[in-house]
């Protein structure tokens, strides 16, 4: 996972990442433990968060909001099939 990451207090780090569709920059907070989960020992988001909505992973690890995912992906269906 791409973040860059920076820590606030001796409990906290925060880790940003750019939607590359749109551009706008997110942060995000989380816990010494998680930090060390996601970065040092490298545990998947999903394992982490597993009740964060898919959503919300997915931007954690592609840096795609969940409304410019939909956009970029319209056309496709649930297959992965080009709708007409």
């Amino acid at each position: 996972m791409r973040a860059n990451v920076y820590q606030i207090d001796e409990d906290t780090y925060a880790f940003t990442r750019k939607c590359f569709h749109c551009g706008e920059e997110s942060k995000f907070r989380i816990s010494s433990d998680e930090y060390k989960a996601l970065f040092i020992h490298e545990q998947y988001v999903q394992d982490v968060y597993p009740l964060m909505p898919k959503e919300d992973r997915e931007f954690m690890i592609s840096g795609t909001h969940p409304d410019c995912w939909n956009e970029m992906f319209k056309d496709i269906d649930e297959d992965g099939e080009e709708e007409e």
